[in-house]
């Protein structure tokens, strides 16, 4: 029976500028994005009995009908009309509430694999699908570096895109992407105060970007680690740090011969932090057997 082996990647965002609400609902944003080579593994099969859904995920802590994953193999069938049996393994290795998008990869690499599954050729509705289960979705169904706006479902992919290496730090700390929100609205001035005079612009490979999370500022006064780590960044000579999403991940963008050994033993003696290394990688990585 066809299997299909699918890698669900992380992503880090450059640029997370924040705006005013649509619709008294989602903010707008103005986001840079890559995608990074730090995978949860999915494997997708026909089962053998008509209409069943077999899905088997690696974190019981996440509930079946809130796993976006799930809700995506179900508007999958529903669209598409199918009537054979789906088998679905999945294996977490992104955490949670990490700002990495994992729960959004998961649902566009099933989305993915299912239509690689079906042989079918319709990639524009699976993008319109992707934007109903989550705003993040649409972006990794393209799976490259891209500029995101609206409330992130409107994705332009770059041109002739940078390659760039990390190091990322994730704190044990779940950060709630809604409270987040909730305190951008009671706290934009603040946010505004704390870049006003920082020099955020970085030019790589003839492309401007703009360092900027508006995030940063609430999570440093929320959690005194921000300023810690990224103090430790800064003491080993690194200057371009950033955070992903709302929280809790923090890279630091590195160049290719920076010696990363020493400030990862530094780092992982504390069990409050996982530290990896990672490239920014374009397309999607599966393997049909």
């Amino acid at each position: 029976m066809e299997k299909i082996s699918i890698l669900s990647p992380a992503k880090l965002n450059l640029t997370l500028k924040v705006a005013e609400k649509i619709d008294n609902s989602y903010h707008k944003i103005d986001s840079v994005i890559q995608i990074i080579n730090f995978f949860d593994e999915i494997q997708l099969s026909k089962s053998s009995k008509d209409e069943e859904i077999i899905f088997n995920f690696s974190d019981s802590s996440v509930k079946k009908n809130e796993n976006l994953a799930f809700i995506a193999i179900e508007s999958f069938i529903n669209f598409f009309q199918i009537k054979e049996g789906i088998k679905v393994d999945i294996k977490k290795n992104i955490p949670m509430g990490a700002g990495l998008g994992g729960g959004s990869s998961n649902a566009a690499a099933v989305l993915i694999g299912l239509h690689k599954l079906f042989k079918l050729n319709n990639f524009d509705q699976l993008v319109k699908l992707g934007a109903k289960i989550g705003s993040d979705v649409p972006l990794f169904l393209y799976g490259r570096s891209a500029n995101l706006s609206g409330r992130g479902e409107i994705v332009e992919t770059i041109k002739n895109p940078f390659n760039l290496n990390y190091l990322l730090i994730i704190p044990q700390i779940h950060s709630s992407t809604e409270e987040l929100y909730s305190e951008w609205d009671k706290n934009q001035a603040a946010v505004s105060q704390y870049f006003q005079n920082k020099d955020t612009k970085l030019n790589i490979k003839d492309h401007i970007i703009e360092l900027r999370n508006d995030f940063l500022p609430l999570l440093i006064k929320k959690f005194v680690i921000y300023d810690e780590i990224f103090s430790t960044l800064k003491d080993f000579g690194l200057s371009n740090i950033s955070i992903s999403g709302t929280g809790s991940s923090i890279f630091a963008i590195i160049n290719n011969s920076y010696d990363c050994e020493p400030i990862i033993d530094y780092f992982k003696s504390s069990n409050q932090l996982k530290v990896l290394q990672a490239q920014s990688i374009e397309g999607w990585q599966l393997q049909i057997d």
